[in-house]
């Protein structure tokens, strides 16, 4: 079971009223509900009773599209290539075949640039994933290079009224781990030193790719709900900067 998952299994219970909290380790428990399945009254009280616990969990933009780069446009091919590269999306073979190319080539700019015309969930700004009325009704926003420590915090910050203990002690402490004795997310390959994010990242970015994810996913880093400590990998002066924009992404 990856990160993603095991934070979307425990919010799935913890989007739940507080006397009424669920053991999500159980298998029985893993479903997980959409809002849109709750009869609008009901969908309405989830999102601004404080009985409810809304619990998001976003990602630098930067480390974030690498991430997608790697995991969905070079690992796993066939994720960016049927959401963005299919004869639906591209009618012409010459366009399809170049898409493949670019894949084995693993070429990051072309990622890049396709990214301005695909949405996909892994790479469009997360700010648009929740509708703009819903963002002052979050309890709780996490980072996933904090994952492991946030998720903590998350879990101690709800309370049983049944018993008066926290979803940490009730099930986050222990339980997790491939032998059953690791906290939750205590082992997540998220929550890593930002030096060691900084050096992978100039691997993959150019000056020309930084500006042009600032530029696209600027409405992540003006949200006044996220606060992300922006990452600079490269030092640049103002009429630089404005000469990148010329470099053939923007």
């Amino acid at each position: 079971m990856n990160s993603n998952h095991r934070l979307q299994q425990v919010s799935t219970h913890l989007l739940c009223p507080h006397q009424d909290l669920k053991d999500p380790r159980e298998t029985k428990n893993e479903g997980l509900k959409r809002l849109k399945w709750f009869k609008i009254e009901d969908a309405q009280k989830m999102m601004t009773s404080k009985e409810w616990t809304r619990a998001v969990f976003v990602r630098e933009p930067k480390e974030r599209i690498l991430s997608a780069f790697l995991n969905k446009f070079v690992g796993n091919k066939s994720n960016f290539y049927w959401r963005c590269c299919s004869e639906t999306h591209m009618p012409e073979k010459i366009h399809r075949d170049e898409c493949r190319d670019r894949q084995e080539k693993a070429d990051f700019r072309y990622f890049l640039y396709m990214s301005r015309f695909c949405d996909g969930p892994h790479w469009s700004p997360q700010r648009d994933f929740i509708d703009p009325k819903w963002w002052p009704y979050m309890t709780f926003i996490g980072y996933l290079h904090s994952a492991g420590s946030d998720a903590k915090r998350l879990l101690e910050s709800v309370k049983s009224s049944k018993d008066n203990l926290t979803a940490w002690e009730k099930f986050g402490s222990t339980g997790w781990g491939e032998d059953g004795t690791a906290s939750f997310m205590s082992s997540s390959k998220l929550s890593y030193h930002r030096t060691d994010a900084r050096a992978k990242m100039t691997k993959y970015y150019t000056k020309c790719d930084e500006v042009f994810v600032e530029k696209y996913s600027a409405r992540d880093w003006e949200s006044p709900f996220f606060r992300f400590d922006k990452i600079e990998l490269y030092e640049r002066s103002d009429n630089e900067t404005e000469n990148l924009y010329r470099c053939g992404l923007l």
